[in-house]
C-alpha cells in the first residue's frame, strides 16, 4: 500500500509553504535571481553599448581609463598600460588625465603620444 499523496499548494499557498518550511532556500532563490537579473541586463547594456559603431576608434579623451580606449581600439589593457609605460602595481580605473598627473606628464602630451603608439599598433595612418 502506498502512502496518500497531499495535494501540491498553489500560488499564494506556495510561496507560504516555502516561507514557512524552507525559508533559506527560498532567500537563496530569490537572491540567484535578482543576481542573474542583473548581470543579464549589466550584458545587454554592455552589448548595446559596444556594438554601436560610435564607440569604436574613439578620439582619446582625457575622461577616458586605460581599459575604455583599448577596449574602443580593439586591444589589450595590457597593451595600452605598456604603451603609457605604466608600472604593474598601477591601480585600475584611473582616467588618462588622473594617469597623467600621477607621472607628472602633460595630459595632452600622454593623450598624442598613445595615439601615436594606438596607430603604429594597428597600422592606421
Amino acid at each position: 500500500m502506498t502512502a496518500a499523496r497531499r495535494p501540491r499548494p498553489k500560488g499564494r499557498a506556495a510561496l507560504s509553504y516555502l516561507w514557512a518550511h524552507h525559508r533559506l532556500a527560498l532567500v537563496a532563490m530569490v537572491l540567484g535571481a535578482v543576481f542573474a537579473l542583473f548581470f543579464a541586463l549589466r550584458l545587454i547594456v554592455f552589448w548595446i553599448y559596444w556594438s554601436d559603431p560610435a564607440h569604436h576608434n574613439q578620439r582619446i579623451e582625457p575622461w577616458m581609463t586605460p581599459g575604455y580606449v583599448a577596449r574602443s581600439h580593439g586591444l589589450e589593457q595590457a597593451e595600452i598600460s605598456e604603451m603609457l609605460a605604466l608600472p604593474p602595481d598601477t591601480p585600475r580605473g584611473l582616467t588618462l588625465q588622473q594617469l597623467a598627473r600621477m607621472t607628472g606628464r602633460d595630459t595632452a602630451t600622454l593623450i598624442e603620444e598613445l595615439q601615436r603608439s594606438i596607430d603604429q599598433s594597428t597600422g592606421r595612418p
